[in-house]
């Protein structure tokens, strides 16, 4: 008799590898089916940015996203001492350039709303604004450059970052050693027959008995929601990124300005990103044209001028067409959806995946999830 499971998880992503984690935690057994290998989409890329929202206009989605990045340095360290894996993760705050006076206005303001909102219990997060006289010098001289600080800059203690391959990694490292989780590569999804409570894939040759199906299948979701809700609520958007030997700015702080990424890791890389691209052909492919996002880099970033590039990335993340994340059961049937945040999903994954899996299991919620969250949010506007 084939094994029945509790749960299918379509996608082993950042999103799908959490989901499978905590229901795995509350006792029900997982099928992770990816149809490459876990990480290997757009959770395999080379950023790792985990930004905060501004604190303005503040938002329960923004209260959302600060709560995800307070609490997963915990969820890190544990799953750092579960596996013995390193994640690169470290809070390493985020400096942006203040060209402009209308924008050290803003900063101004945002600093002071920070004050109030950036705080959980004991912890207190800053938005501040640095004197033009005040530069970050590490080994290799200024870090961001002076050229571009005309009214000084802004440093915040929330941002922090991450290397995705091997936080995945991890992940799905963590998932083998549970008796819970079976984990099936080279598996793409066709349809699930729900009268039957049967999980086929595309070639129809193999298929997997389970109650339930969480879609966590990137941008693909969409095409697999279109036939449920009769239309595309989303589309994927291609980005690309670089990385850089930079072995003096381990414990530098990311460089963000208008959507030019700068961020140090662990093992002596700099990656830098990263394009928006709506029209796409081939979605793991670099363009050698595109270069404009690494010229921008760096200008800003002082020691990138003279530094070696060992390799280029590209991939292809979800964009829901009402901006926020699909998270939650489509309406009373047994299909549970959970797409990214576009360029917010790696700080807020495991949160939309304790979501999930709380849902499923049955157990009371502690998150309090935006209504613009929700499936029919999306469905029906």
């Amino acid at each position: 008799m084939s094994k029945i499971y509790d749960v299918c998880v379509i996608g082993g992503g950042v999103i799908g590898l959490w989901v499978a984690y905590f229901l795995s935690r509350n006792g029900l057994s997982i099928a992770l089916v990816e149809k490459k290998t876990c990480g290997s989409g757009a959770s395999g890329g080379v950023l790792g940015a985990l930004m905060a929202y501004s604190p303005e206009n503040w938002s329960n989605k923004k209260q959302f996203q600060f709560d995800a990045l307070v609490e997963l340095p915990k969820l890190i360290e544990s799953l750092e001492e579960e596996t013995a894996q390193p994640t690169g993760y470290m809070r390493c705050g985020r400096i942006m350039p203040i060209r402009k006076l209308n924008f050290l206005e803003r900063a101004d303001l945002r600093s002071s709303q920070a004050d109030k909102l950036w705080c959980h219990g004991n912890e207190k997060f800053s938005f501040n604004v640095v004197n033009t006289s005040d530069k970050l010098i590490d080994g290799d001289g200024e870090w961001l450059a002076s050229e571009f600080t005309t009214y000084g800059h802004v440093l915040d203690t929330l941002t922090a970052r991450v290397n995705p391959k091997l936080y995945t990694t991890a992940l799905k490292a963590r998932l083998l050693t549970s008796p819970h989780v079976d984990i099936l590569e080279h598996w793409t999804f066709g349809y699930f027959d729900e009268t039957h409570h049967t999980v086929y894939n595309r070639e129809g040759t193999r298929s997997i008995i389970s109650r339930e199906i969480v879609l966590t299948a990137g941008y693909q979701t969409f095409a697999i929601l279109q036939p449920i809700v009769d239309r595309m609520i989303g589309n994927g958007i291609k980005g690309q990124a670089a990385v850089f030997i930079c072995p003096n700015s381990i414990e530098n702080p990311l460089i963000y300005d208008d959507g030019i990424y700068i961020v140090p890791h662990e093992n002596g890389t700099c990656a830098v990103g990263s394009t928006t691209e709506k029209q796409w052909v081939d979605e793991t492919s670099s363009d050698v044209t595109r270069m404009d996002f690494i010229m921008r880099a760096k200008s800003l970033c002082v020691p990138l001028r003279k530094a070696e590039m060992v390799e280029r990335w590209a991939g292809v993340r979800p964009h829901c067409h009402l901006t926020d994340p699909i998270v939650g059961r489509l309406d009373d049937r047994a299909v549970f959806v959970a797409t990214g945040g576009y360029k917010i999903t790696f700080g807020i994954a495991h949160r939309i995946a304790k979501y999930i899996a709380d849902e499923i299991s049955g157990v009371a919620q502690n998150i309090d999830l935006p209504p613009t969250f929700h499936p029919r949010y999306h469905i029906c506007n």
